[in-house]
């Protein structure tokens, strides 16, 4: 489960932790609800947490029914929509041009394992509806700088990609060939590993 309270500031998460970290490859399970992490965390005001859940509001809350549902049929709710489901659809799926999956790419140095942060730039091919990083920068919407340098990007899913990362600080640039995109759910490739020049 993940919290999405902080989405709309581009760093998506629950205010502490990143929904890339609960993310494992290949993972079919996930589900986000619209929770910061604890009653604790004072930004944002007024969001419950993802796991206080009271008497009165075991009903309608959703970690609540996620949980309930599972103990007792080992069934994990569909996110969305309607009657039976989550009911709840995570702002990166949202929009005039709604994004049916995304994908989290993890680059980190192969000598010192540190998460590499000098993304410049992510071509796609077939062309996807990424925001041009401003002045070789990237993109704050696009890339948490957090949690393991992971960069995440709405895509049409399903769809096969192929990407090309543009690195600074002295390393080269990484293919990606038939990256295929899944369907409302993060798609999450190996660790990418890449030496300086």
């Amino acid at each position: 489960m993940a919290g999405t309270s902080d989405c709309s500031t581009g760093n998506c998460k629950d205010g502490l932790v990143s929904v890339q970290s609960a993310v494992m490859p290949d993972a079919t399970q996930i589900r986000y609800v619209p929770y910061k992490h604890s009653p604790s965390i004072p930004f944002p005001l007024f969001t419950p947490s993802i796991a206080y859940v009271t008497a009165s509001s075991r009903n309608s809350h959703l970690t609540y029914q996620l949980v309930r549902e599972l103990v007792r049929g080992g069934d994990v709710l569909p996110q969305c929509c309607g009657t039976g489901t989550l009911n709840y659809t995570p702002s990166f799926f949202q929009g005039a041009q709604t994004a049916e999956g995304f994908l989290f790419l993890r680059v980190i140095d192969s000598v010192t394992k540190s998460p590499i942060k000098a993304v410049r730039r992510l071509d796609f091919s077939p062309a996807a509806d990424v925001p041009p990083p401003p002045l070789n920068r990237p993109d704050p919407r696009n890339v948490n700088k957090n949690g393991g340098a992971f960069v995440y990007f709405p895509l049409v899913a399903p769809d096969t990609y192929h990407v090309t990362i543009k690195l600074g600080g002295g390393y080269p640039d990484v293919d990606i060939p038939a990256q295929v995109v899944q369907r409302l759910r993060p798609t999450v490739p190996a660790v990418i590993e890449v030496q300086k020049k």
